[in-house]
């Protein structure tokens, strides 16, 4: 790049310390002026489909003492119209595994973690994007057989290099919230979530609402706290043992 035809922008902090330098090309056509910034072709509103994700997910048949694991692989095709903010304009690829551990009747750990590899620069100034990695682990503890508790903790690295930290840095957050079981096939979960790292390309506090609709649910049996464990069914063909009868007095 011919930094003697380039057009400059430096962000300082409150302290007025350095935040970093960004350099942008001479605009095609006009050799003595630059800009910074992306061009949108397309209104204020816009009714389009975006770009589609392909999803492909498969279990790993383990021992029934270990963690449940599953490998899953998506492809997102650039089917949205780049130009109405509505795609990227180039394809994405990612791979990762999800797990889970049901360590005892009153507790389960979820581990997730995926690799996005984006293929292509975006946007005029053909900005290159970094591979992106991220992480998510969630402790869920039931408290009763509708309500839990739930503690979660992301990590994933920014597709932005050679800006500044406030966008290249690693966002690290912390959640906590609460679950609701309303049937075994529906429950909802609200969690508030913090932007530990500081990184602004992560809200400073997000508040989630997450709804659960899985068809394959079924009762847990967990009983609430300070009663003992459920009976096990009998076996089949056989009736549940009757309790003796009470002493007359």
């Amino acid at each position: 790049m011919d930094l003697a035809n380039t057009t400059s922008i430096e962000f300082f902090d409150l302290f007025n310390v350095s935040l970093g330098k960004f350099f942008a090309a001479p605009s095609g056509g006009n050799e003595g002026f630059s800009f910074l910034g992306v061009l949108f072709d397309a209104g204020e509103e816009n009714f389009q489909p975006g770009d589609l994700v392909f999803t492909l997910k498969h279990e790993l048949p383990l021992p029934p003492a270990w963690p449940q694991l599953s490998l899953r692989a998506a492809i997102k095709a650039p089917t949205g119209d780049a130009g109405a903010v509505l795609g990227s304009g180039k394809p994405d690829f990612g791979a990762g595994f999800a797990a889970d551990y049901h360590a005892f009747s009153r507790l389960m750990f979820y581990l997730n973690a995926n690799l996005v590899y984006p293929v292509g620069p975006i946007t005029q100034g053909n900005l290159t994007l970094n591979p992106m990695i991220s992480e998510s682990f969630a402790i869920q503890f039931a408290l009763t057989r509708r309500w839990s508790a739930l503690l979660h903790q992301a990590t994933y690295t920014s597709p932005f290099h050679g800006t500044v930290r406030l966008l290249d840095g690693t966002v690290v957050e912390l959640g906590l919230g609460l679950g609701f079981t309303f049937k075994p096939c529906f429950s909802a979960q609200l969690l508030g979530i913090e932007n530990m790292s500081g990184v602004e390309q992560s809200a400073d506090f997000t508040l989630l609402l997450s709804l659960v609709y899985q068809p394959w649910g079924r009762e847990t049996g967990l009983p609430p706290l300070g009663e003992g464990p459920p009976l096990p069914p009998p076996p089949l063909g056989e009736l549940p043992p009757t309790p003796p009868p009470a002493p007359t007095p």
